[in-house]
């Protein structure tokens, strides 16, 4: 399925990169979909592995009457602007998702869409959603973290906290790409797949922004819960057999359904569902 670029030009020298695979016929609404930290959106939200059908988010969306699109975060390719000298945090991200959906509103017409973020994607998507909810139809947060408290994963990145404040990128390669399956619930993702995303992760960037990371080991919570007043599920991760590109169907049916809160510790109490824990 073919895509389309798009750009968008900030203030100052900030450019920011949006891709686009379009519905086939009118479409039955638009999908926005916002990654995280370590890699961008492309491997995340469309990637293609030889063999394995819907691989891609964009594609098995777009095939089912979605126009459907992904942000670009600062400091990640393809974006031509001084990777060294940019700067990605969880509010300049929220702006930055400000800055798109008015380009995709003015382009398509697109007045609410659906949102879906994971991780600090979900971080981002949150605060975007507590400032415009009037842009948002429904949000979907998978892997979201709110206050981190009891998160083991937070406690050990904490500790690294004055390397990733001291500059504004950190390396990754092949083994930091396999730790990201392996670190939770190791034998559980397929290998074919793992490598594609590493493939693909690699091929655009050696090394990827820290304000993120600052921002969960030391800023948390930027989201106030109270104040997120559109339809939002909140999706935990469980022990399964991992299907990460056909994980935003679920999560995305899921947000047309439910309704929840998020409570102290990063959990969800939800109307239709029972709590699940975020690590």
């Amino acid at each position: 399925m073919k895509g389309k670029e798009h750009w968008i030009r900030k203030k100052g020298d900030i450019k920011l990169f949006l891709w686009q695979k379009p519905a086939a016929g009118a479409p039955k609404g638009t999908i926005l979909f916002v990654h995280g930290s370590s890699m961008a959106s492309q491997p995340t939200f469309d990637l293609q592995v030889p063999g394995r059908p819907d691989s891609s988010a964009m594609d098995w969306f777009a095939a089912r009457g979605f126009d459907t699109w992904y942000d670009g975060q600062r400091g990640l390719r393809p974006l031509g602007q001084d990777r060294g000298r940019s700067t990605a945090t969880s509010p300049n991200g929220a702006d930055d998702l400000a800055a798109a959906t008015d380009y995709i509103s003015a382009t398509t017409g697109a007045k609410k869409l659906l949102v879906y973020g994971i991780s600090s994607g979900a971080l981002r998507a949150a605060l975007f959603a507590q400032r415009h909810p009037e842009r948002v139809a429904r949000l979907a947060l998978d892997a979201f973290v709110w206050t981190g408290e009891g998160s083991p994963t937070l406690a050990e990145r904490k500790k690294r906290l004055p390397e990733f404040s001291a500059k504004n990128r950190r390396p990754i390669d092949r083994a930091f790409v396999h730790s990201i399956f392996e670190r939770d619930h190791p034998g559980t993702a397929d290998k074919a797949t793992i490598e594609a995303f590493a493939d693909a992760i690699l091929a655009l960037d050696d090394s990827v922004p820290t304000g993120t990371y600052v921002d969960m080991c030391s800023k948390l919570p930027l989201v106030d819960p109270a104040k997120i007043t559109v339809p939002t599920h909140r999706h935990a991760r469980r022990v399964r057999r991992h299907r990460r590109r056909r994980r935003p169907a679920r999560v995305l049916q899921a947000a047309a359904a439910t309704r929840q809160a998020v409570h102290g510790d990063g959990r969800a109490s939800r109307t239709r569902a029972s709590s699940r824990r975020t690590t």
